[in-house]
């Protein structure tokens, strides 16, 4: 499909071509760097590629009018809502919730390239281009006009060390609580105190500040407004076709950058490196706009003191109407070909659309290839998925109980037609659980993808899962403290193992009592990873505007913001062992009284000091006193508010298995939560408890209530 849309793009740049010859210019946008960028455009006349999606070493060219004047800029750290397909990005987002930007204001910090061609000057036709960091500095990025001789241009751009280079005050990170989880560096104007927006308050270079944090980095860029010295650049527009504009520029081509240029606009009269005329007085780009400005489609770069000739409305001479006749000639068999071939290409897309299941079981099958099961195979395990193998289902549909050829007991999520669990949590699933391994995380044997069946296949835990026990009056008896408190530090272990330990860097999202699991030695291993999230090294914080997961276990800033992170693993970590200590289940009632629901019991015990009072009454005096204050007190520090007040999984793990460690006195939590209507009082569960609504709203139970 991209290689037909590549295709499609390709023709509609050759149509414009021919029937704009002489008066189109094109625009190469490519992305050296190492990670995926998604170009916006914004422009007069800029309807389609406002946007779309550039990966490592790829390219697009983009065809736009002779006197277009607009701006290119990166966006980065990009994700689809899954829920209800909005687009939207950390850096540089545009606000259309789609890939293409329709001219809407920009979310800064952002790197832009700004044009404006074809300016009529003294006769002369001249293209102005720069590189500004005015609204801030998110990705590196360099324009390069592809010249002719004599053309007179030079290259322009900024490369910015985010991390070595931006001050604490103008630094945007992905992690408020992690100073090197730095994406973007804002613009100088946001400091009021260091920025100037008239002539009169922009004395010589601006402030030494400026100077410092851009101007030596970046000399050629335009980096605070009325900053039109050494940073705006002309060329002769009728000798360049083509821009190039590339994000994350070659180790040389940074160096060049980091000099200053010598056929940059000035503010007097300057001698020109070429026969190419140069303005007499500096052009000067349109005032910054704010972040919450919507973009104009006025020029970008506006030379003072020009003039613009009117177009004319004569009737053209007999050349021009042979030239026009020729053109047209030329333009009609060549539009008439595109057509068939686009009705071709509409064709083939619906073809897709139709295959569309079979195009993702063949990605699924190229990521993961040697994990695959025989259909055959899965449905002689489970005898045909008969009904006395059947272990639980839920909304994902069923899970059974199989055994191989070879002997071996395997579980199988059976996911059905209308499952909540979609294509991309089967693939996340898949891809992800395979790659990780850990005596705490719960093995993914394989999976089988065949004409109307996904499956999972995963080792098989006899136990069933922590909810079983924990909640079931006749089955907690066998969960004595010492066991407790193994399964509290081997599911603590498996999450340091997925925040820290691993090569991915994972956030589940979804950790609850019934998504962690029991071996036949009753050792926990998290399950369910169908709304895990993949970090990359030095993220800290991820964005959805999909809140999916389990009220009462969600850390607020997800379930409000939906803000993820690590420390949102570690606030229902602290749920759960409030959980095992107590033998409670977290609850939110509408018309229950506070000190009755789980987080609300355990600080009000911790703050009069009888915290000892939370212990599950079912333990009796087994127990040792220390070890459970002790999990409390980790309990009531993972449920903080503020997600840096919560501890890392490494300090946790550290304090589980030390005596010595000291940790810090719990402050009051959020009691956070989600509440039901009356009726929920006169419900009980199926263990016979009062119904406590906790929000069950989840993608998978692995092994769900029967």
């Amino acid at each position: 499909m991209a290689m037909l849309s590549r295709v499609f793009s390709l023709l509609i740049l050759i149509l414009h071509i021919h029937l704009f010859s002489g008066k189109a210019k094109t625009l190469t946008v490519t992305n050296n760097c190492t990670y995926t960028v998604w170009p916006g455009i914004s422009g007069t006349n800029q309807k389609n590629d406002s946007g779309f999606v550039l990966l490592k070493g790829e390219s697009r060219v983009i065809a736009v009018q002779k006197n277009w004047k607009g701006r290119v800029w990166g966006r980065t750290l990009c994700s689809i809502d899954k829920s209800n397909g909005n687009f939207s990005c950390v850096t540089g987002d545009c606000a259309t919730n789609n890939i293409e930007c329709a001219g809407e204001s920009l979310t800064f910090p952002v790197t832009l390239a700004e044009f404006a061609f074809s300016i009529i000057i003294e006769n002369n036709e001249d293209d102005f281009y720069d590189v500004s960091v005015a609204q801030g500095y998110n990705v590196p990025l360099m324009v390069a006009p592809n010249v002719e001789t004599g053309a007179g241009c030079d290259v322009t751009g900024c490369v910015f060390d985010l991390k070595k280079s931006c001050v604490a005050e103008l630094a945007v990170l992905s992690d408020p609580t992690n100073s090197s989880s730095i994406i973007g560096c804002r613009g100088l104007c946001d400091v009021d105190t260091n920025c100037c927006n008239s002539t009169t308050s922009c004395p010589g270079d601006n402030s030494s500040f400026s100077t410092l944090i851009y101007k030596k980095p970046c000399p050629r860029a335009y980096s605070f407004p009325l900053d039109d010295v050494g940073d705006t650049f002309t060329c002769d527009g009728s000798k360049v076709s083509t821009y190039n504009i590339t994000f994350c520029p070659s180790p040389n081509m940074s160096r060049l950058l980091s000099m200053p240029s010598s056929q940059a606009a000035q503010p007097a009269v300057a001698v020109a490196p070429t026969p190419t005329p140069i303005p007499t007085t500096a052009p000067t780009p349109i005032p910054t706009t704010s972040p919450s400005t919507v973009m104009s489609p006025v020029p970008l770069i506006q030379p003072t003191n020009s003039t613009t000739k009117p177009i004319s409305h004569n009737s053209p001479s007999n050349t021009s109407k042979r030239k026009l006749r020729t053109s047209l000639t030329v333009a009609f068999p060549t539009a008439a070909v595109l057509l068939i071939l686009l009705v071709i290409f509409v064709c083939i897309c619906r073809w897709k659309t139709m295959k569309e299941n079979n195009v993702q079981t063949g990605d699924i099958r190229r990521s993961v290839d040697s994990l695959q099961f025989d259909f055959n195979t899965i449905r002689s395990a489970t005898r045909n998925f008969a009904a006395d193998n059947k272990l639980g289902g839920g909304g994902f549909g069923d899970v059974y109980k199989g055994k191989l050829e070879d002997g071996q007991e395997i579980a199988v999520k059976r996911l059905s037609k209308n499952s909540v669990q979609g294509i991309a949590e089967f693939e996340t699933e898949i891809i992800l659980v395979a790659k990780l391994n850990h005596k705490n995380l719960v093995k993914l044997l394989g999976y089988c993808v065949a004409p109307q069946e996904s499956l999972l296949v995963y080792e098989f835990l006899p136990n069933s899962s922590l909810d079983k026990f924990l909640f079931d009056p006749t089955r907690k008896s066998s969960l004595d403290w010492p066991m407790r408190l193994k399964i509290i530090t081997g599911i603590a272990r498996g999450l340091m193992y997925l925040h820290e330990d691993s090569r991915l860097k994972i956030v589940h999202r979804d950790l609850k009592t019934s998504n962690i699991l029991l071996d036949e030695a009753m050792n926990p291993k998290i399950a369910d990873f169908g709304l895990a999230r993949l970090f990359e090294v030095d993220q800290t914080q991820g964005n959805t505007r999909r809140i999916a997961g389990t009220y009462g276990y969600m850390a607020p800033e997800y379930a409000k913001t939906g803000h993820y992170s690590t420390k949102s693993d570690v606030y229902s970590f602290g749920v759960i062992v409030l959980e095992i200590v107590s033998g409670q289940r977290t609850q939110f009632f509408r018309q229950v009284q506070l000190d009755e629901a789980l987080l609300h019991r355990a600080w009000r015990l911790w703050n009069e000091n009888k915290a000892i009072n939370l212990i599950d009454t079912e333990l009796g005096d087994n127990f040792k006193r220390e070890e459970v204050l002790k999990c409390i007190q980790i309990g009531l520090l993972c449920i903080q508010e503020n997600a840096i007040d919560r501890p890392r999984m490494t300090t946790i793990v550290a304090a589980l298995y030390r005596q010595d460690i000291s940790l810090p006195a719990p402050k009051p939590p959020n009691f956070f939560g989600c509440v039901v209507d009356g009726e929920a009082r006169d419900r009980v569960d199926e263990y016979g408890n009062p119904y406590i609504h906790t929000g069950a709203v989840t993608v998978s139970d692995l092994y769900s209530r029967e």
